[in-house]
């Protein structure tokens, strides 16, 4: 537990010295009012050692790690909201039991407090890992953008299963692409037609 909150300072720390380091590289968080994204990541997972994959009280899971895919919606300025899908590969921490295939289905609101790059999110998730239950989720992300529309972030969540108190973590990394046309009209710059001033004529003497 206490390793876990270490990591997390440190991840909120230099999310935040990051954040401000590459603020001139962005895009404004108007301009992304109204677009789509998707995207695809990679997921390591620290499951529950309580999690049991067979009747055997040494069938327990040791860590996760899958793949997959998401959808997004910027609402707001600070806002988002997205729904992912992941894969997920088991491994107990005994070898000769049977590691189920698994998967993740996730439903979470983002929240850009500084509308920068550091974001907090929460929401559900459905993890199928022997059976499907819903779990509550919480984390915070930092998302580097390389362009105006494309973008590479890091995160990292907690879930809690609400029916038999697991507790997992997760940690994320992946690219998404932002496409369509923002809600907000931009502003363009009228430019005032010059003025062309009159020379007097010059009478011949």
């Amino acid at each position: 537990m206490k390793n876990l909150k270490i990591t997390s300072l440190l991840f909120v720390s230099s999310s935040l010295l990051l954040s401000s380091a590459f603020a001139n590289d962005q895009p404004k968080a108007e301009d992304l009012v109204g677009k789509t994204y998707i995207g695809a990541h990679l997921m390591r997972m620290n499951v529950d050692n309580d999690r049991l994959t067979s009747t055997s009280p040494y069938s327990n899971v040791d860590h996760a790690s899958g793949f997959g895919g998401e959808l997004g919606y910027r609402w707001t300025e600070t806002t988002e909201f997205r729904f992912s899908a992941t894969k997920i590969n088991l491994v107990n921490e005994y070898n000769g039991f049977e590691e189920p295939s698994s998967s993740a289905l996730g439903v979470d609101a983002l929240y850009f407090p500084t509308k920068q790059n550091f974001y907090v999110l929460g929401g559900i998730d459905y993890l199928d890992i022997v059976n499907t239950q819903a779990s509550l989720g919480l984390g915070a992300g930092y998302r580097h953008y390389l362009s105006e529309k494309s973008a590479i972030y890091f995160e990292a969540k907690g879930q809690y299963q609400l029916s038999d108190n697991y507790k997992d973590t997760s940690a994320k990394v992946g690219f998404i692409y932002f496409f369509g046309e923002s809600s907000k009209p931009r502003r363009t710059n009228k430019v005032a037609p010059a003025v062309q001033k009159e020379t007097p004529a010059v009478q011949a003497p």
